[in-house]
């Protein structure tokens, strides 16, 4: 499967930054099982789990700025905290 060509869109250091540490924080990303939750805006969830490991995200990208409501369950649960690793806020409202 090759890459898909750039929209001509270029993303700024401090956004790969904050990708990169996402992938290196949560395993899932890279090596974790692809759950489409939403084609627009997209939603999708990775999972990943082994004898030792159990991690889970789910991401949503081209999301407009401020309070998001985004439905996270069956990943998460009812309570869980959960926040937006991109903007470094939760909120759990």
């Amino acid at each position: 499967m090759g890459r898909t060509k750039k929209s001509g869109k270029s993303i700024n250091t401090g956004t790969l930054a904050k990708i990169g540490l996402f992938r290196q924080n949560h395993v899932s990303v890279g090596a974790g099982r692809h759950h489409q939750m939403s084609a627009k805006p997209c939603v999708f969830a990775r999972t990943y789990e082994s004898n030792t490991i159990t991690d889970k995200v789910v991401c949503a990208i081209n999301v407009p700025s401020g309070k998001k409501i985004i439905a996270v369950i069956p990943y998460f649960k009812e309570g869980d905290q959960v926040s937006d690793a991109y903007s470094n806020t939760n909120d759990n409202g």
